[in-house]
């Protein structure tokens, strides 16, 4: 009898999934590329539509950098983009939305977004949407892990929005100066009118940290604090306090391009560009001359277009070198500049302690060492200028980085000097 309603079971079925299949009905008007477009388009109109823009959050370098900008998209597939970036303050560039396997966002020509990728390595200029309304919208980057993850939140702005945004770029403006101009002298120290004390100035823009060092009464001193950056200028959110007084207002003057000590009742002084260190290390120069061979890995603005023109003679350069036990100068280019030699430059140059931070390249006995630079250098005035930089009479002063890295930097001329790495 089972079998017998098994059967009858069989028979209907299919029957049953015939019926099932001819009430289905389609659940859209449209098709599948019909409503991506359509999608597509209307995030693309809300865009534009913000008559102020959008405010833009910026988080990259897997979330651990940030900055605000604003955007205006328009109708060309252009977006304005305003930034705290002082050569990018008002810029253009491409954009596009598309769809691959969600919606994205793209600029497709160069911009902030791509300083920011060549600058941090963490960075993008392309997202997917991952979720929005009508005032808001979330991109999140299609970034692989080498380039970090990153996230774009854009807010409808309004006229709040815009005077917040235009103070957030004067602040900005106010933080760039604080920030070491690299065409300027590398030394940059806080100076006071009556007494002979200078302390060394560092700001960190990033993370808006202000480092002041110095010897005061013989003794080392160290002092980090958080920065309050305004239009006018910072305050220290952890004053320094000398001989009971209290420094932590300074206050920009344009004039005379100096940061003003404004503490009522504070001492007189300035935060300003210098010609020297504001305090001698012991011993800097002994242990830099103690490693034989280093490597020059960076160099100053006012000398970067003199090795853009050195290249330009010499095509496969690679570094300049510094060998201070044996007493070389060199240029080393691969494949070799002259087919045979990777190596040109200088022999017999005298590495010399000139004071506790200072050390003297001594020119009396130099010889040359190969060829090829030398052809280069008696007529290329930038590599005759980087090599008269480093044989400066007065010396070099040796200011300690990181790791294995050192400054050298001129004493006659102080916006020139080169970051070097100890190799021994």
């Amino acid at each position: 009898m089972k079998i017998k309603y098994i059967f009858i079971l069989l028979l209907a079925l299919p029957s049953l999934f015939s019926c099932h299949k001819e009430e289905v009905e389609d659940l859209f008007d449209e098709s599948p590329e019909q409503r991506t477009n359509k999608e597509v388009s209307a995030i693309r109109d809300g865009l534009m539509t913000s008559e102020h823009g959008w405010v833009a959050d910026y988080y990259f370098n897997d979330s651990t950098m940030h900055t605000t900008m604003l955007f205006r998209f328009d109708e060309d597939n252009r977006v304005e983009i305003e930034s705290v970036y002082e050569d990018y303050r008002k810029r253009e560039s491409n954009y596009s939305i598309r769809y691959s396997q969600q919606i994205d966002l793209i600029f497709d020509t160069y911009s902030v977004m791509s300083l920011l990728v060549d600058a941090v390595k963490k960075a993008d200029f392309r997202w997917e949407l991952e979720q929005n309304s009508e005032d808001s919208y979330r991109f999140v980057s299609r970034a692989t892990d080498a380039e970090g993850a990153t996230v774009l939140v854009l807010n409808r702005a309004d006229e709040t929005a815009l005077a917040y945004m235009e103070e957030l770029f004067e602040i900005n403006k106010m933080r760039i100066k604080i920030t070491r101009d690299p065409s300027k002298s590398f030394f940059r120290n806080l100076a006071f009118t009556t007494s002979p004390l200078k302390l060394s100035f560092e700001f960190n823009a990033g993370l808006d940290v202000a480092t002041l060092s110095g010897l005061v009464n013989e003794e080392p001193i160290t002092h980090t604090t958080k920065v309050i950056v305004s239009k006018t200028g910072f305050k220290l959110e952890k004053p320094l306090i000398l001989d009971g007084m209290t420094i932590s207002e300074f206050t920009y003057s344009e004039a005379m391009d100096l940061f003003l000590i404004s503490n009522e009742g504070g001492p007189e002084g300035a935060i300003m560009y210098d010609n020297a260190p504001a305090f001698t290390i012991p011993g800097i120069a002994d242990y830099f001359l103690s490693n034989n061979f280093s490597i020059v890995t960076d160099y100053s603005n006012k000398l970067l277009p003199h090795i853009d023109a050195i290249k330009t003679d010499i095509p496969n350069f690679r570094a300049f070198q510094l060998y201070a036990s044996w007493g070389y100068l060199l240029c080393l280019t691969d494949p070799p500049h002259d087919g045979k030699n990777n190596w040109s430059g200088f022999a017999n140059v005298g590495y010399y302690k000139a004071d506790e931070d200072r050390i003297l390249l001594d020119p009396s006995n130099m010889a040359l060492f190969k060829e090829w630079f030398y052809e280069v250098y008696k007529t290329n005035t930038s590599a005759q200028l980087f090599i008269n930089i480093l044989l400066d009479p007065n010396g070099l002063y040796v200011v300690y980085d990181s790791g294995n890295d050192f400054f050298l930097i001129s004493s006659s001329y102080p916006d020139y000097y080169v970051k070097v790495t100890l190799m021994d």
